[in-house]
């Protein structure tokens, strides 16, 4: 099926009738992203309705719609996401970045007292880069550092840095290596990390769009070791946080306090958990 006319006012009631979604609020802002994104429309183009595309556009509308309704996300799709005031290139490399991450970052910010200081900051099982690029953003005097394991995710992280002219340092690195943190014994000023924290047993309630797009690296642990990335975050701040540095993790709502506990037994002399904006206990932040 095809619009009635190439004029924006047929596409949009074209979209709006053969995008499968339920909720109407998504949609809209689906139908906006895609037209926004995709095939560059402004605001007022798509308020007045009276630009016509090309073929060219409308076929790319097809495809996006075909993806769409096979439950790939938008952000796949279109490959952008905007994240604390940047826009990066997104794709199947990495996991799209989150609200809840956006307040990550200001935790951080809020904690880090003067933003202006130059401080060593490290971002751990960075991804995409959002985390490490945005408090680049944010602290420009700083050296920031980007850690990933993934090889094609550093290479994204790498894009979304040239994307954003931020200077970030990306390391390709596995996190339980113990021959780069040699490098930055006592330097560093805050350690932040969204790491993997989805136990395998919680797919059954996860929507098929993550579990069928998203690399299943930047999400799940086993069963059994829930928190081992927080065990290994806890012993690295030990190594390279720097007297009175930070260490700020974003956490599975469920285990908020279990990851409180850790680092006060691994020796940070503080750590207490946050919650984001829906009330949930998704964010920690310790102190060495």
């Amino acid at each position: 099926m095809i619009p009635a006319t190439n004029k924006l006012n047929d596409v949009l009631n074209w979209l709006n009738s053969e995008i499968q979604l339920t909720e109407e609020r998504e949609k809209k802002q689906v139908i906006r992203l895609v037209l926004e994104d995709l095939i560059n429309a402004s605001n007022e183009e798509i308020m007045f309705g009276e630009k016509r595309l090309t073929e060219s556009q409308i076929q790319q509308l097809q495809k996006a719609i075909k993806r769409l309704n096979e439950g790939e996300p938008i952000q796949y799709i279109t490959g952008i996401s905007f994240f604390h005031e940047l826009k990066l290139k997104i794709d199947a490399r990495a996991l799209i970045p989150r609200p809840e991450t956006e307040e990550l970052v200001e935790l951080c910010l809020e904690k880090l007292v003067n933003q202006q200081e130059s401080l060593k900051i490290m971002d751990l099982c960075s991804g995409s880069g959002c985390i490490a690029l945005a408090l680049k953003n944010k602290c420009p005097r700083s050296e920031v550092y980007g850690l990933e394991k993934s090889k094609a995710a550093i290479e994204l992280a790498k894009d979304n840095g040239e994307l954003t002219s931020l200077a970030v340092n990306w390391l390709n690195q596995d996190i339980f290596d113990d021959v780069w943190p040699q490098k930055f014994k006592g330097e560093l000023n805050l350690m932040v990390s969204n790491p993997p924290y989805i136990p395998h047993s919680d797919k059954v309630d996860m929507s098929s769009r993550v579990l069928e797009y998203e690399p299943d690296m930047a999400l799940f642990v086993e069963n059994d070791r829930p928190l081992i990335f927080y065990e290994r975050l806890a012993n690295l701040s030990a190594q390279l946080l720097k007297e009175n540095g930070l260490l700020v993790c974003e956490v599975h709502e469920e285990r908020a306090e279990d990851v409180v506990d850790l680092f006060l037994k691994k020796g940070l002399k503080f750590a207490k958990s946050y919650q984001d904006l829906q009330g949930k206990d998704r964010m920690v932040c310790g102190i060495k």
